[in-house]
């Protein structure tokens, strides 16, 4: 049956509108990661800015606003039926996790007034029929400029530090308008995470050759050894990938996700036994002044956790010790945080947990996991390299655990595979 003269009209329509409407919905998520990005160059540098705030409630809005318009796009190809407008954007299952996961955030933020979960999800969700790589991409060299202008202001002389006396080691070490050492070689890290994400495949031996030299030179510089450490093993995790099978494999993946509820357990165990790291007499004082109860734990136990504190240069006695209150232990973490929690620990994983409570502390591992999951189907090694690194670093640092979405590429990736892999007929969006 021939099409009429308004069936070809409709369907003129329809193309032109969606069309219209992908490049607000870029247009917009765009300007909301410039935005983002922006935020954290100005928190890196020795510029102090005021209004984060208020960015963030626009940042928020524009995301709102892309999601409102994509939700507005499925109703629009299917007119009059409101299942099938519904899941014209979402699907079912992904209408019912951004449900479960808002309703977390809603009421972590009613509970903390802490927003992070809310405007994060947001970022996610806002991903749905994007061209994530192209995101990253734009993630990638935003953060690279902007961390090459701060540099070079140090170093004119114009703007921030070039060097920095530490209160460790008593040396100076370079923080190059970064302000701290461990930020200028986290950012470095960053940076070449994208980098090995985006270009893995296309890299040149002596590109990876390159990047080690650079490390080995920055850790010099900055005396950090976690960054430096991380950095080359995503530089050789990167390199195994590109050279064999490895990716085809499941048991990379299962390995990382075991890895990850490893991370996850020391964490734990480390806010749980942070007392302990000054000997069991105080340790028990302090417990018992808290009405906790002051359980003897074996002595080989004891020296181990002092052991693996030192590694981790006082990072865990931080936990319990660095307040009377002892704020940051495990003791007081709860189901869903409250408002006086904005106290600052290295220690991700448990800044996760006491920043925001275990239940989103846990949803936001699920989301990892998932990833994991999705990426193990598609047998995505660069992911797998590159989300490993990044859930190791974070036992130690807490850069990706912060109110900043322009620190956390991960978001974009979470968006990528939940959002635009989770119906196959959508495809991979990667390029």
């Amino acid at each position: 049956m021939a099409r009429t003269a308004t069936d070809m009209m409709d369907e003129n329509w329809k193309t032109s509108d969606r069309k219209r409407i992908s490049i607000i919905r870029n247009a917009l998520f765009d300007l909301m990661l410039t935005i983002e990005i922006l935020i954290v160059i100005i928190d890196k540098s020795a510029l102090h800015f005021g209004y984060e705030g208020q960015v963030f409630r626009i940042t928020f809005l524009i995301n709102v606003i892309i999601v409102i318009l994509g939700i507005y796009e499925g109703f629009k190809d299917n007119p009059g039926n409101l299942k099938k407008g519904l899941t014209g954007f979402y699907s079912w299952w992904q209408w019912g996790l951004l449900l479960v996961a808002g309703l977390i955030a809603a009421i972590d933020y009613k509970t903390s007034g802490r927003n992070e979960m809310l405007r994060f999800l947001m970022v996610i969700a806002a991903c749905r029929n994007l061209d994530v790589t192209k995101k990253l991409k734009l993630f990638f060299f935003e953060t690279l400029g902007g961390c090459t202008i701060l540099v070079f202001l140090a170093l004119l002389g114009v703007l921030g530090e070039v060097q920095k006396l530490s209160g460790t080691t008593g040396q100076l070490q370079y923080v190059l308008g970064m302000g701290d050492p461990n930020a200028l070689h986290c950012m470095f890290l960053m940076i070449v995470l994208l980098a090995l994400y985006l270009y893995l495949e296309k890299m040149k031996w002596y590109y990876y050759l390159a990047l080690v030299l650079a490390d080995i030179i920055l850790w010099r510089m900055t005396g950090s050894e976690i960054g430096a450490g991380v950095t080359l093993l995503a530089i050789i995790g990167a390199v195994i990938v590109r050279v064999t099978k490895i990716k085809e494999y499941k048991f990379p993946y299962i390995t990382a996700i075991g890895l990850l509820i490893f991370e996850v357990a020391f964490s734990i165990g480390a806010a749980a036994f942070s007392a302990y790291t000054m000997t069991q007499a105080p340790a028990f004082d302090a417990l018992r002044a808290m009405g906790q109860e002051a359980v003897p734990i074996n002595q080989k136990l004891e020296d181990l956790i002092r052991i693996i504190d030192r590694g981790l240069t006082g990072r865990i006695t931080y936990l319990f010790w660095s307040r009377e209150d002892h704020l940051g232990a495990i003791y007081s973490w709860h189901l869903f945080a409250d408002d006086k929690y904005e106290i600052y620990y290295d220690m991700g994983f448990c800044r996760l947990f006491f920043w925001y409570g275990w239940i989103p502390a846990f949803c936001v591992i699920g989301l990892i996991i998932f990833v994991y999951i999705f990426a193990m189907f598609k047998k995505d090694g660069k992911t797998l390299v590159v989300l490993s690194c990044m859930c190791i670093y974070t036992v130690v640092e807490a850069h990706l655990v912060s109110v900043y979405a322009g620190r956390n590429f991960g978001l974009l990736l979470m968006g990528l595979y939940i959002m635009n892999l989770a119906r196959e007929e959508h495809g991979n969006e990667r390029g």
